[in-house]
């Protein structure tokens, strides 16, 4: 029983002061924030694309889901300047801190990949929300 007490500390241990485990900087932080967000960008893209590509010659349809995209979109950016308002003439960085960009990205990010997956829905694509990777 003691080597194996042993063993789990030295195990826990090694794997507390392996550089990757340890805490990022915050810039790499924001960056992989930026990168979630890019991916659900491309996500929301395709699944647009694909729903548009579904209705085939129905520019009814086709112009009901560019407004209904138009009005989520203001949704979205009237939801982030909810989430993270900021009084007027206060800078971002000083009145949230510098995890501003980072939060921001993450929760934008979220909300475009809710949006892809109930794009994808409309054309029979079932998934789980959020990011896979």
């Amino acid at each position: 029983m003691k080597k194996l007490m042993c063993f789990v500390w030295i195990a826990f241990a090694g794997v507390s002061f392996v550089p990757s485990v340890m805490a990022q900087s915050q810039r790499e932080m924001n960056e992989e924030a930026a990168a979630y967000y890019q991916e659900a960008d491309k996500k929301l893209n395709a699944a647009y694309k694909a729903v548009m590509a579904s209705y085939g010659a129905d520019e009814g349809k086709k112009e009901a889901l560019r407004e209904a995209q138009r009005s989520w979109l203001k949704f979205t950016e009237q939801h982030l300047k909810t989430v993270f308002y900021i009084p007027k003439g206060e800078n971002p960085r000083s009145y949230f801190g510098s995890m501003h960009a980072m939060n921001y990205a993450y929760e934008k990010g979220d909300l475009y990949y809710q949006r892809a997956v109930q794009l994808n829905k409309m054309i029979g694509i079932f998934e789980e929300e959020g990011c896979s990777g």
